[in-house]
């Protein structure tokens, strides 16, 4: 049977339009509609507290960022040129940004309002499975929603009216966020998630079933510099958002599942690199992955921090000297975690240590 040949030349369109990458297939429209409503949530969160972040340069280019965005909404005809479309390091010296009333843009933003998306589509439902398997916190939903709103990949190549090239815009905002000290870094969080100071500096300090189950990637949370380095959403966030599971053991199948670790390919990171990005520890674990080892004690504790963000002594893992490999480590701390958040119950570092000994 042959296609009728507006029907091919409508799907090539859609292909162009909406193509993400090669290996994947077409996105949900709902769920890039979710992933816009997600963004401007986030966007108004932000512009609303605008005035209570600590004055730098960081905050007058996000007001400029917020204008732009913003900029229907805030009765502007046109949209609004940046003062410099350049990265900030090939500024000339001296350059100084336009003022903008950081006071009165928040007056204004505040006064915005912004319906439900509707209807509601496969992430939104699979983010509420999430909720209800995993027992989230409000601050682990909310940071999921912002990894998945924030990421620049998965937006369609269209510049139409619907989804507009600067729709990346969470995403230059979240790159501008900084911070002094840890005071500071809690009261950003809190701003960014909608919950209170305690809570957000709860959730840094123990973010194992996020960084365990490998929903935000772990590399960049390490390194931390900057608010987007702690959202920054893996190609398993959107796999698990995404896909149209029919029950919920499919789902949990997967949050189980370790995703390829592109850090254990020596083509895709050289042995040189992995020094340049990550603890030495936690490189000589991945370089005695590459080479079939079992770990020594100190590999283990590193490696343990670095896949849960929690810390076990080498001590308490003596035992275990040489007795577990890499891969074995990351899947009884992977199930661990959702054995542990299914009851309900918070992982603490004995947790870890018992599914380790378990393990062995």
């Amino acid at each position: 049977m042959q296609i009728e040949p507006t029907v091919s030349q409508a799907f090539a369109t859609l292909e162009t339009a909406f193509h993400t990458d090669f290996l994947s297939r077409l996105p949900s429209r709902h769920n890039l509609m979710y992933r816009q409503f997600l963004e401007r949530q986030f966007m108004l969160r932000i512009g609303t507290s605008l005035a209570a972040l600590p004055e730098s340069v960081d905050r007058l280019w996000i007001a400029h960022l917020l204008r732009r965005y913003l900029r229907r909404d805030l009765g502007l005809d046109t949209c609004p040129d940046l003062p410099t479309e350049l990265p900030r390091f090939l500024w000339p010296r001296g350059y100084e940004l336009p003022r903008v009333d950081v006071v009165a843009l928040s007056e204004q933003i505040e006064a915005l309002w912004e319906p439900a998306p509707d209807p509601p589509c496969i992430a939104e439902r699979n983010l509420f499975k999430l909720e209800t398997l995993l027992h989230l916190r409000p601050a682990e939903t909310a940071l999921i929603e912002l990894a998945y709103a924030a990421s620049p990949d998965g937006w369609p190549q269209s510049d139409s009216d619907t989804f507009e090239p600067d729709q990346n815009a969470l995403h230059a905002v979240l790159m501008c966020l900084n911070w002094r000290d840890l005071a500071e870094r809690d009261h950003v969080f809190s701003v960014l998630l909608g919950v209170s100071p305690q809570d957000a500096a709860a959730l840094l300090a123990n973010p194992a079933t996020l960084l365990a189950l490998h929903l935000i990637d772990n590399t960049d949370w390490h390194r931390g510099n900057g608010a987007f380095a702690y959202a920054v959403a893996t190609e398993k966030l959107f796999a698990v958002l995404e896909t149209q599971y029919l029950t919920h053991a499919a789902m949990l199948a997967d949050l189980q599942s370790l995703p390829f670790d592109r850090c254990l390919d020596p083509d895709d990171m050289p042995e040189g690199m992995l020094y340049e990005y990550m603890p030495p520890l936690v490189a000589d674990a991945y370089i005695a992955a590459r080479q079939s080892r079992h770990l020594t004690v100190e590999q283990l504790a590193a490696l343990v921090h670095w896949q849960t963000g929690m810390t076990v002594t080498a001590e308490s893992v003596q035992a275990l000297a040489s007795q577990l490999d890499f891969e074995t480590v990351c899947r009884a701390l992977a199930q661990a975690v959702l054995d542990c958040r299914r009851a309900d119950a918070v992982v603490k570092p004995l947790t870890l240590l018992k599914a380790l000994y378990a393990a062995a």
